[in-house]
């Protein structure tokens, strides 16, 4: 399970809006988080992110950690524009 419920706190926190999040309500058929909600779409745009954490600070449920372990040099923009996919922590690693 994810631990965003998709409160979009983070976003509104982020003086850079370099978070977009869109919630959506979780089913009883599928239960992607423990809250009522999940976060359905979720960006983070590391090339407005100025790294303050107050994104961090915000999230109620820990989602959200801030690391070290970065590197930010890419030779495509678009490339820092990371999706739900490459946030989530990898629960199964290979």
């Amino acid at each position: 399970m994810e631990k965003c419920i998709g409160c979009e706190l983070c976003a509104w926190a982020c003086p850079a809006d370099a978070i977009y999040v869109e919630g959506a309500d979780n089913t009883e058929e599928a239960r992607y988080s423990p809250g009522e909600r999940y976060g359905r779409v979720y960006q983070i745009n590391y090339l407005r992110c100025i790294g303050c954490g107050l994104c961090i600070e915000a999230c109620p449920t820990r989602a959200l950690t801030m690391t070290n372990d970065y590197e930010m040099a890419d030779d495509n923009r678009a490339d820092l524009i990371y999706e739900k996919d490459r946030l989530l922590a990898r629960c199964c690693p290979k």
